[in-house]
């Protein structure tokens, strides 16, 4: 699985050799396995629980859903290298 997620991000890093490629393939590849993490429950008609692997790291509940910490953070860096290529983009 790692190297499906780092596929993508190595190719926009490719076509993109400057800072705003180098920030959308960090933000790429932090946002990749929440959202395919996130897809599996989806598409399986449940949500995250605190007794599944990708809660192995704790989290916390919201509402009475379990939010996994590693969404939180990878989500978080996901935002941040996107909104820092926007910003390098000069759309920002």
């Amino acid at each position: 699985m790692f190297a499906l997620f780092s596929a993508l991000p190595l190719v926009v890093l490719s076509l993109q050799p400057n800072k705003r490629g180098l920030f959308l393939s960090l933000g790429l590849w932090f946002y990749l396995p929440l959202g395919e993490d996130i897809a599996w429950y989806h598409f399986a008609g449940t949500c995250p629980t605190l007794e599944d692997w990708t809660s192995w790291g704790g989290g916390y509940y919201v509402g009475k859903r379990w939010l996994p910490k590693w969404y939180i953070m990878n989500g978080t860096l996901s935002i941040i290298f996107f909104g820092a290529a926007l910003i390098t983009s000069g759309l920002l």
